[in-house]
């Protein structure tokens, strides 16, 4: 599988080794010396990896034991060792105090589990209400969350996070500034430090949170956004921001979504890749840099199995296991020789 974080992305292998590439200011390649690498590093120290979730400048993988690693930067306890450092770590560490887990998520600089209990936690920043706890504490050892318990699926955005509950709807809680909770409100109620329901949303599949709007996928195939739209990264044809679920124009049979800073992306049924949003650094994969307020094809990409989307950049990996990137190659992120930009490269795994 591939994940994307901030200017960073790493790979699991077929080995159960992983590498990474990209920025690697706060050590989040597994390499110190803080100088990028558009090369993919082999992250030492890390084996048996089942999965990765990556944040703005540390990166997380669970383990074939259900436990959970992560590395990068500590300043507000997202490495989960249960203290907050200002000293970055290359070396990957335990996450204290988890064995069970199922799923493992990341926003920018918090992270969270779901046990095979479907008992959620949290820790790293929760400076606006990220754990949907009813507390602005910063935590550096993951703590449950009673508010939110049998979680089916999770997704993390930069400062809001949104969760598939037993009845397949969802519930988010966070910053609301631009509606991106989806419960109708906006503005004066910015904040909401525990969980809401997203309105007249229902048969939710799967979630994709970006920097300030959030989509759900539904059991039709079917996408629905809200939150911000200023780059079109809502797919409904304008650039008005939404507090309520509005449909994705043109978009079914999707099978796998995923959201960047402020552009989102779908995998069709066929493997096909459809971007939509802000497109500036080319992140949407169509051969231009002209933001798109609907989805587009992606050029020359597919079929593709996975997907993953950083803040600028978007990642595919296709079914003979070939991976290719996206978007702003700052930092390396794209793990790429050649620059980045509209036309999607292949990375040198």
């Amino acid at each position: 599988m591939v994940a994307a974080g901030g200017s960073h992305s790493c790979v699991l292998l077929t080995d159960e080794t992983v590498r990474c590439w990209g920025s690697n200011a706060d050590s989040q390649l597994g390499a110190t010396g803080g100088q990028p690498s558009s090369t993919p590093i082999h992250v030492a120290g890390l084996h048996g990896a089942t999965a990765l979730a990556l944040g703005d400048d540390f990166s997380c993988a669970r383990l074939g034991d259900r436990s959970v690693s992560c590395w990068g930067s500590d300043s507000f306890g997202q490495l989960g060792g249960g203290t907050i450092s200002a000293s970055a770590r290359a070396v990957p560490a335990p996450v204290v105090g988890l064995g069970d887990v199922a799923t493992l998520a990341a926003g920018d600089w918090h992270a969270a589990a779901i046990r095979e209990s479907g008992a959620l936690l949290f820790w790293g920043r929760n400076n606006v209400g990220q754990f949907g706890d009813g507390a602005e504490i910063d935590l550096a050892t993951p703590t449950e969350n009673p508010a939110l318990l049998k979680v089916r699926k999770l997704a993390l955005g930069g400062f809001h996070g949104c969760a598939v509950i037993g009845d397949a709807t969802a519930k988010c809680w966070g910053w609301n500034e631009f509606g991106q909770l989806g419960d109708g409100t906006t503005g004066k109620q910015a904040v909401k430090r525990a969980p809401v329901a997203v309105v007249k949303l229902a048969g939710v599949q799967d979630l994709a949170l970006g920097e300030n709007h959030s989509c759900a996928l539904l059991e039709a195939g079917e996408v629905r956004c809200w939150g911000s739209n200023e780059y079109g990264q809502l797919g409904d044809g304008g650039r008005r921001d939404s507090p309520r679920p509005v449909a994705v124009k043109g978009l079914t049979g999707v099978t796998e979504l995923v959201a960047g800073g402020y552009h989102t992306c779908a995998r069709l049924g066929d493997g096909a890749l459809r971007c939509w949003g802000s497109n500036g650094a080319g992140q949407l994969g169509d051969g231009s840099t002209q933001d798109r307020r609907v989805p587009t094809p992606v050029i020359g990409v597919g079929p593709a199995r996975q997907l993953a989307a950083g803040r600028e950049h978007t990642c595919g990996l296709l079914a003979d296991g070939a991976l290719w990137c996206w978007g702003q190659q700052g930092g390396a992120a794209l793990g790429i020789v050649a620059d980045g930009g509209p036309r999607p490269g292949l990375v040198a795994l």
